[in-house]
């Protein structure tokens, strides 16, 4: 971050959404950055947005980042109904686009666990 010192990020991964929900329910993550196109539990191909719902329901204080190669107005929508921070769509943009937005969902977070 420009102007401040930044601390490291710890960064971990999930392969699946079993393996994600789990990883959720082990540990306290700050934010979730989550891909919306991989297999659900119940086989759905969108399955990020069930990742998202128990992030939700784990730590509604917890930003979401979604990034996707299979963005549409209505999948934009449907993240953004169910309380996502960010939704960027994969493209050569997409990393510069994603480092903003951890920082900004970082600092968010920061806020609101201030204020609490």
């Amino acid at each position: 971050a420009r102007g401040r010192e930044s601390a490291p990020l710890e960064v971990d991964e999930a392969d699946s959404v079993p393996v994600a929900i789990a990883k959720l329910q082990q540990k306290k993550f700050d934010i979730l950055v989550v891909d919306l196109k991989i297999i659900g539990s119940h086989e759905q191909e969108m399955g990020g947005l069930e990742v998202i719902a128990k992030s939700q329901e784990l730590d509604v204080l917890r930003p979401v980042i979604v990034i996707t190669g299979y963005g549409t107005v209505e999948l934009a929508r449907q993240a953004f109904t169910r309380g996502v921070f960010d939704f960027i769509e994969k493209s050569a943009e997409a990393t510069e686009h994603l480092i903003a937005a951890v920082q900004k969902a970082i600092d968010y977070r920061r806020d609101r666990m201030i204020r609490l």
